[in-house]
């Protein structure tokens, strides 16, 4: 059987260079196709789309196509009364991502973990990103949360390092994009936590139009962030960067696993990387001439289900909100 994650991260503890990792939600996914790059497949990801998303009528008519011509019919039953029946609550749809099956720790994102896929029915759930004009997704990997964000919201930047992964993530939007019912688009771009908006060269690079359209983000979005100190520090030390930039504090959704492990220090089960998590979300940071700190909430995870993964008490859903303290 497959390893629980909370096992395979358990292994990352004592892990040398050569140590690889797997994400269980590959496990139950159909490959159809090698991937473009060495080491990637493309998986289909089943999954429901509520009709609200999908059109504003919950009424549609059954044609049929009236012979000679060849130009569409209208159904009427044996009475000679017009058909009109009513849609299924849902329709079922396939996403079709490409991604890696097994990498180095560093490289984790070219994956889809179960983080991702918890904010993804996060979205398809929830109203809230419908009419947002701008949503940033930090730490997007291979996109298939931005696929998802756009159905609602006008401009997704989906955001990574890495010219592999941001070429992997730009096949996977390409891919889907096309075949789903939207009006909005996402844009790639690279931005190193560590070093935000520095790199601005590349087919990634960051544009005077993109900048100006990033002052205007609503949402923020990140899923499976939480797994090295180093990058949460990073990630917390980005998201301050990003509010001199911002007009007004959006919304920040973040989804993670809770990966328990056992502890030399605790010797016993513990999750290290999460309680980091905990004390960045209560830290106070230098912001301007004052200090900034987040205004947090835990979200309950009980809501409908739309993607085929094993829902765990581990996976957690937070909403956090920046505030300027002078």
């Amino acid at each position: 059987p497959p390893l629980h994650p909370t096992f395979i991260w358990c292994m990352a503890e004592c892990a040398g260079p050569e140590e690889t990792f797997l994400s269980d939600v590959h496990v139950g996914h159909f490959t159809t196709a090698p991937g473009s790059d060495e080491g990637t497949t493309v998986s289909r990801f089943p999954f429901t789309l509520p009709h609200s998303i999908v059109s504003s009528s919950d009424l549609y008519l059954y044609r049929e196509s009236s012979g000679g011509d060849g130009e569409p019919g209208i159904e009427l039953d044996e009475d000679g009364d017009l058909v009109v029946r009513r849609k299924q609550q849902h329709e079922s749809l396939v996403l079709l991502i490409e991604h890696a099956m097994s990498t180095p720790l560093e490289a984790v994102g070219q994956q889809v973990w179960r983080g991702a896929l918890l904010m993804a029915d996060y979205l398809v759930h929830s109203s809230r990103l419908r009419g947002s004009h701008v949503v940033l997704e930090l730490g997007g990997g291979v996109g298939l949360v931005s696929v998802i964000a756009v159905l609602s919201a006008n401009l997704i930047f989906c955001t990574d390092v890495g010219k592999k992964l941001l070429d992997l993530c730009q096949r996977n939007i390409q891919r889907n994009l096309a075949d789903l019912n939207h009006s909005g688009s996402v844009v790639i771009r690279e931005l190193d936590w560590r070093q935000p908006f520095q790199c601005q060269v590349g087919p990634y690079s960051w544009s005077s139009e993109d900048l100006a359209s990033l002052e205007r983000t609503a949402f923020v979005l990140a899923t499976d962030v939480v797994y090295d100190d180093h990058l949460t520090d990073a990630f917390f030390s980005c998201l301050v960067h990003l509010h001199t930039r911002f007009r007004t504090p959006p919304t920040i959704l973040i989804s993670l696993e809770k990966r328990i492990n056992f502890t030399l220090e605790d010797l016993a089960p513990a999750s290290p990387a999460y309680k980091h998590f905990r004390q960045c979300l209560r830290k106070r940071y230098p912001f301007g001439k004052g200090t900034m700190e987040f205004s947090v909430k835990q979200l309950p995870t009980d809501f409908s289900q739309h993607f085929q993964y094993d829902r765990t008490k581990e996976l957690e859903l937070w909403e956090i909100t920046a505030q300027h303290m002078c």
